[in-house]
């Protein structure tokens, strides 16, 4: 029997504008985003992406991060057949990224 939940790290110490490692997400319906910061003045962005049919990554939503500290993202839709979380511009700081999938809300 397949499990309910999932959590897989996306970003390990993560210090440059980078992609994240992805995951087939598709037999789970409910997905959220934690996150990790350390060393941050201003801060950045991270981008949830799904991939999309024709094998393109896409946005899903961005994740605007300026303080240090542990942050909690709902990631919407439910849908999805792979997710990953990449930094799509950063200042400063260092970034660990875990997508949490789930099939019980």
């Amino acid at each position: 029997m397949p499990s309910n939940r999932d959590l897989f790290q996306s970003l390990t110490n993560a210090n440059t504008v980078s992609v994240g490692q992805s995951r087939a997400v598709d037999r789970y319906r409910y997905f959220s985003l934690f996150v990790n910061a350390a060393s941050v003045t201003t801060g950045a962005t991270l981008q949830v992406q799904t991939l999309s049919p024709n094998g393109n990554w896409v946005k899903v939503q961005d994740v605007p991060i300026a303080a240090n500290g542990d942050s909690y993202t709902v990631i919407t839709g439910n849908a999805h057949e792979q997710l990953r979380c990449s930094i799509t511009a950063r200042t400063d700081g260092t970034y660990n990224a875990w997508i949490d999938c789930a099939n019980v809300g």
